[in-house]
């Protein structure tokens, strides 16, 4: 399974580094990209993203792993998770 992992507020690296972390707790990390800085879609006044591709092996369905990801967002204190 591939995952895209971004992140706009400080510490932005941290954050990704924490939520790679929390993804590991149920997943196998295989892969994980190097780190790449671009703007918003919105093209509004957000800072700027850091943003990673995650490879990851999980044995568990996709709508488990959905679920999974959401729960983590959401403790990380994403707002308006699903779009």
């Amino acid at each position: 399974v591939l995952l895209g992992l971004g992140s706009n507020i400080y510490p932005k690296a941290g954050n990704i580094a924490n939520a790679l972390k929390k993804i590991s707790c149920l997943c196998r990390i295989e892969n994980v990209s190097g780190v790449y800085e671009s703007a918003s879609l919105l093209r509004d006044s957000q800072p700027d993203y850091y943003n990673v591709a995650v490879k990851i092996h999980a044995d568990i369905s996709v709508f488990d792993l959905l679920n999974f990801i959401k729960c983590i967002e959401l403790r990380m204190g994403r707002k308006n998770s699903y779009k």
